[in-house]
């Protein structure tokens, strides 16, 4: 109503109002920083696992007699980058909490020889799934600047969360027009089903629902936000034969 008390409801119900807003944003952001912390702890197995099956390779490789110098020379070299990435995830625990700080460390690569070291890595991962890994035609070599750890970790996630599903294979194409990096990830399981489509495209960031193997969808909610750090996106759909995932890379 229009008199004192009438007044002093609509102050409370602007100051509920308000109070219910704010809440709700510190809640977001603390529930973010938790799925960010927990992604972190998935994201460590990952380098592990490369480590583990390099190493396997080369205990087959030396009791076999059929291990060359130059095979061990880049078996050495892939080993010493795995690390390099498990030691980055780690520090990267103790940034977590100031997640909205992460600024890409942007320096000059060749695109090519990147997409070449990460699908190598990529396959160790797959084949100790018995997934085939097929990467497409590499992209042109020009030197762009990106952050070739984020890239990675982006990629990693997306292709983690493909081999709980493929079948048989997954497929990685890279593209590259004008400054800007596009890599689709598919694969040949059964496909995003709608809900998680239209959940992820409403929610941005917020963590997916559960599989039936109790895994949260926290590695592609938290690759969106890396690639929209890196000033790109992230989007998913359904290909002809399984799910697709599409990373964008501004490469300025």
């Amino acid at each position: 109503r229009g008199d004192e008390m009438g007044g002093l409801c609509r102050s409370f119900e602007a100051m509920r109002s308000a109070l219910e807003k704010n809440y709700k944003a510190m809640w977001e952001m603390l529930e973010e920083r938790r799925l960010l912390q927990a992604s972190v702890a998935h994201d460590l197995r990952n380098p592990i696992a490369i480590i583990q099956g390099y190493t396997e390779y080369l205990g087959d490789g030396l009791e076999k007699g059929e291990m060359s110098r130059e095979k061990l020379g880049r078996i050495v070299k892939n080993l010493g980058m795995a690390a390099k990435r498990l030691e980055s995830y780690t520090e990267s625990v103790r940034m977590l909490n100031r997640s909205e700080e992460i600024v890409p460390d942007r320096r000059p690569v060749r695109i090519r020889k990147w997409a070449e070291d990460v699908t190598k890595d990529l396959r160790v991962l797959a084949g100790r799934r018995g997934i085939c890994l097929r990467a497409g035609e590499l992209p042109e070599n020009r030197e762009l600047r990106m952050d070739c750890d984020l890239a990675f970790r982006i990629l990693e996630n997306v292709v983690s969360n493909a081999l709980r599903f493929a079948k048989q294979r997954i497929d990685i194409d890279f593209s590259l027009s004008e400054d800007c990096l596009s890599i689709s990830v598919t694969d040949d399981g059964g496909g995003f089903m709608p809900e998680i489509l239209h959940l992820f495209a409403k929610k941005g960031r917020s963590i997916l629902p559960p599989g039936e193997d109790g895994h949260l969808g926290i590695g592609l909610a938290v690759s969106r936000m890396l690639a929209e750090k890196h000033g790109g996106s992230l989007t998913l759909s359904n290909g002809l034969s399984g799910a697709c995932v599409i990373i964008n890379l501004c490469l300025t």
